[in-house]
């Protein structure tokens, strides 16, 4: 059951990849764009090689570090890349104790200096 709209998600992905390789074709452009070729990754599940495989066949090429920044772009703004609480990340916690043991133990006033 699962199997299906995943099929159908890729089937619409390599749709839009066939009419990206039509546009251009008919635009002389060379080069898939990282941001396009990551929409056809986040959207619709179609891999960066895949596109890569497809738009070959055409004597085109993927911007492959576009696709990259597209990425860390994507991943920054939906907030993997966010800190999270005082420090950010899996450490927070251990140096929020470190940091309250120092002002316990008065190595460290309560203003941080």
């Amino acid at each position: 059951m699962g199997g299906i709209p995943l099929n159908k998600t890729l089937e619409n992905g390599m749709n839009q990849l066939n009419q990206i390789v039509q546009e251009m074709k008919s635009s002389g452009k060379t080069i898939v764009d990282g941001q396009t070729s990551f929409d056809l990754y986040s959207t619709h599940g179609v891999p960066l090689e895949i596109t890569f495989d497809v738009v070959r066949e055409f004597g085109f090429d993927v911007d492959r570090e576009g696709f990259i920044q597209a990425n860390q772009a994507h991943r920054m703004a939906s907030g993997a890349g966010k800190a999270i609480g005082k420090m950010g990340g899996e450490g927070a916690e251990l140096f929020h104790d470190h940091l309250e043991r120092l002002k316990r133990e008065n190595l460290l006033s309560s203003e941080g200096g």
